[in-house]
């Protein structure tokens, strides 16, 4: 848009009147110092205003209403669906994002798009949803958008690849401020998939420092990534009041599968089953038999020089049978006595082989 700068003229009576105020100004004593604090913008007798953001937005919205009919954009999610078109200006979407500056003024424009017949100023983007990328348009137009916190994944993703990172910063506050030790996990694995590192470092913290919360209440727990786990395990800044809340995490990692409080299947188990080892080795065992009483160990004596370690080591790991038994509500043991009276379930024969 060509800018016009007009230069208005003061004459006659006007003219003199301004000259004997200024005559009159400058009788008064002033410092150098006071001069040298006049806003650099005008004049040491003018006034500096700025447009408030209310007018900014007024402004912008009816640039965007004048020049709405500048090219048509028109997007759809794959090769496969109709597309859904947005009339759009040139102007305002090059200004908000690189991306759509480059699309329209730049290396990969076609030639004279914005130049030719109306109907020909057409942009094609795909693998997008349109509801989506309403959203974004009307963000960039200054307009109040709401979406769910389900969405924000594909808002965040959608925003960051065409680098409106306002819109971005906006969804990453807003996880922030819904965090918690229940949903941990679900925002890490957000945080993986759109690729946003802000918010991948700040679960990463909330898993070391509440890592017994977590793996109590986030039933999300058996969707965190093996590498993820390992890594929490072996830190030394991992906060849990007992070695043992360790062990009881990484069962129910193990365990546990993608319906809260349904045992993962086999085949889930068995490609597990190499970075479980891998963590089992990170557990501090003498930590585990030194302990003095415990949830899960409410009778023990701390271990003793001279003890025999291997007794506790046995011990230990009966309460673990019983903590997984628990936790599936079968046991072995009660499988192998009872099948001649009852028939199990093929679900409750492989809860019972965990």
């Amino acid at each position: 848009m060509a800018t016009t700068t007009t230069t208005t003229t003061t004459g006659g009576a006007t003219g003199a009147a301004l000259a004997g105020t200024n005559a009159a100004s400058s009788s008064r004593k002033r410092s150098h110092a006071q001069m040298d604090d006049a806003d650099n913008n005008g004049s040491a007798n003018g006034l500096a205003v700025q447009a408030d953001e209310q007018h900014a937005k007024k402004v912008l919205r009816r640039m965007y209403e004048q020049q709405r009919g500048d090219f048509t954009l028109s997007v759809r999610p794959d090769a496969a669906s109709p597309p859904t078109t947005f009339e759009c200006s040139s102007a305002l979407l090059a200004g908000a994002s690189s991306v759509f500056e480059t699309l329209l003024f730049g290396s990969f424009a076609a030639p004279n798009l914005l130049a030719g017949p109306r109907s020909e100023r057409v942009v094609h983007v795909s693998g997008h949803a349109p509801k989506h990328f309403e959203l974004l348009l009307r963000f960039i137009h200054g307009e109040k958008v709401h979406f769910s916190l389900e969405e924000s994944g594909k808002v965040y993703a959608l925003a960051d690849y065409y680098e409106v990172l306002s819109l971005c910063d906006y969804c990453v506050t807003a996880w922030r401020d819904d965090l918690t030790s229940s949903n941990c996990v679900s925002y890490f694995v957000l945080a993986r998939e759109v690729g946003c590192e802000a918010l991948e470092q700040v679960c990463l913290d909330s898993l070391t420092l509440l890592f017994s919360e977590v793996a109590e209440r986030d039933p999300s727990l058996h969707a965190l990534p093996a590498d993820v786990l390992v890594d929490l395990v072996q830190r030394d800044s991992l906060m849990c009041a007992h070695e043992e809340e360790v062990l009881g995490a990484l069962v129910k990692w193990y365990c546990t599968g993608t319906v809260h409080g349904v045992y993962a299947s086999m085949e889930a188990m068995h490609a597990k089953r190499p970075a479980l080892l891998a963590m089992l080795s990170a557990v501090r065992w003498d930590r585990v038999l030194s302990n003095g009483p415990t949830a899960w160990f409410p009778d023990r004596e701390p271990h003793a020089p001279g003890d025999y370690w291997w007794a506790q080591v046995g011990r230990m790991w009966v309460k673990l049978r019983h903590l997984v038994a628990d936790y599936f509500g079968v046991d072995r043991e009660a499988v192998a006595l009872n099948r001649g009276v009852r028939v199990y379930t093929e679900q409750e024969e492989r809860a019972a082989d965990v």
